[in-house]
């Protein structure tokens, strides 16, 4: 279990992983929801075989990285700014980024939205990748303690 501010610390680049296995065997590899295997761009997925990655980088309770990398046009919500985010002074506990490969898309992600939109994540690479070899990990974030509220 890695934290935000531990920077340089996550799944060694040397470690194969069943992604780099299926991935070299020319199957479409994604992995959608809890990383919490290091959250730089060494240590996540993109860089361990998955092509694809979507979800919250370490646990639902942890806070940002303020050196993390953000996309253009970053979904910014709950009265939060950039220059806030980037203040590592500015630790909301509970508030964590929600990422696409290697890039921060929403902050703080809407938590209560997030297995539907695992879920949907996942089914569109199926679809996508249905008449190809594909791999899937899907680790939803919610497994343990609730930190939200899910309505509907």
């Amino acid at each position: 279990m890695l934290f935000p501010r531990l920077r340089d610390r996550g799944l060694p680049p040397e470690e194969i992983t069943i992604a780099d296995l299926l991935s070299g065997a020319g199957c479409a590899t994604i992995t959608v929801g809890k990383w919490h295997l290091g959250h730089t761009p060494d240590f996540l997925p993109t860089n361990h075989g998955f092509d694809t990655y979507y979800g919250v980088p370490y646990s639902n309770d942890m806070d940002v990285d303020p050196q993390m990398a953000v996309a253009d046009g970053v979904k910014i919500r709950e009265g939060m700014t950039l220059e806030r985010m980037r203040d590592p002074d500015e630790r909301v506990r509970d508030w964590v980024p929600l990422m696409r490969d290697e890039l921060v898309i929403e902050y703080p992600v809407d938590q209560s939205t997030l297995t539907k939109r695992y879920t949907d994540e996942a089914i569109r690479f199926i679809e996508e990748n249905q008449d190809d070899p594909f791999f899937v990990y899907l680790a939803h974030t919610f497994p343990h303690v609730p930190l939200v509220t899910v309505h509907g």
